[in-house]
């Protein structure tokens, strides 16, 4: 959906299904919403528990801020969340 539907992040889609992956995806579990046997929605879940967060979201969501009461073990981080465009701006909860 990143790639075909929106045309985002297409220098990062290496693979024959054009899913864009980067070294988050090393940590993450991405889950897939499905109707019908389409492809729906998905969205990547990036926990502390499976290792240490990247400079890269540590910087851009300012997770430092919450470590005095939060863990990074306790944390996650949710990127890459869409639904197809069929369903955008519905009241479809696929995800």
């Amino acid at each position: 959906m990143y790639v075909a539907e929106l045309t985002l992040l297409t220098s990062i889609a290496g693979d024959s299904a054009r899913r864009p992956t980067d070294a988050h995806d090393e940590h993450s579990t991405l889950l897939i919403a499905c109707a019908d046997g389409e492809r729906d929605g998905t969205m990547r879940l990036t926990f502390g528990a499976g290792g240490p967060f990247s400079a890269e979201f540590l910087d851009t969501y300012a997770m430092d801020a919450f470590f005095p009461v939060v863990a990074s073990q306790q944390m996650a981080v949710v990127t890459r969340v869409t639904v197809r465009d069929a369903h955008r701006g519905t009241a479809t909860h696929s995800i």
